[in-house]
């Protein structure tokens, strides 16, 4: 980069322009002065261009490091909103395997239910089965041994009419 010294319009020229007005000032030649007041605007204005140039650059840098951090921003907020998502979709696979672990419980605890159910009540047609059968047996052997009598009562009054 170049100085104010070494570079056009630096000090050196704005100190030629100002040694041309002083001797054109001295000397009466208005054309020297009014040379040297043009080198000296010339090395003002390259001055002001030379500044003009930094600020803009320094401006340039500076938008250029604030879209480079919305960027980063915009960049962040994706990256933590995918977060999210793979974090809610996890949850939702963790809610999900939950609940089918539930409901597979739930149906196996009413199957054993229903199971247990009809166990009993198997159990219990087979003690009533149980039940009728000996009370039909015993009902059988009465019966049997009502008839026995009958037929003893019989004989009796046939004996009896036969005396």
């Amino acid at each position: 980069m170049a100085t104010h010294n070494d570079a056009p319009g630096g000090v050196i020229d704005k100190l030629k322009g100002k040694v041309k007005q002083a001797a054109g000032a001295v000397t009466g030649d208005d054309d020297l002065a009014r040379e040297g007041h043009l080198d000296e605007a010339k090395a003002d204005a390259a001055s002001e261009a030379r500044e003009a140039e930094v600020k803009a650059a320094q401006r340039q840098e500076q938008a250029d490091t604030e879209a480079e951090l919305r960027e980063n921003r915009i960049e962040a907020e994706r990256v933590e909103a995918e977060v999210r998502v793979k974090e809610q979709e996890a949850a939702a696979e963790r809610d999900a395997r939950r609940a089918e672990t539930r409901a597979e419980r739930e149906i196996a605890e009413r199957e054993a239910a229903v199971e247990a159910q009809a166990e009993r009540t198997q159990e219990a047609a087979a003690r009533q089965e149980e039940a009728a059968e000996r009370a039909h047996r015993e009902q059988k052997a009465e019966a049997e041994r009502l008839e026995q009598q009958a037929e003893a009562a019989q004989a009796a009054a046939a004996a009896l009419d036969e005396s």
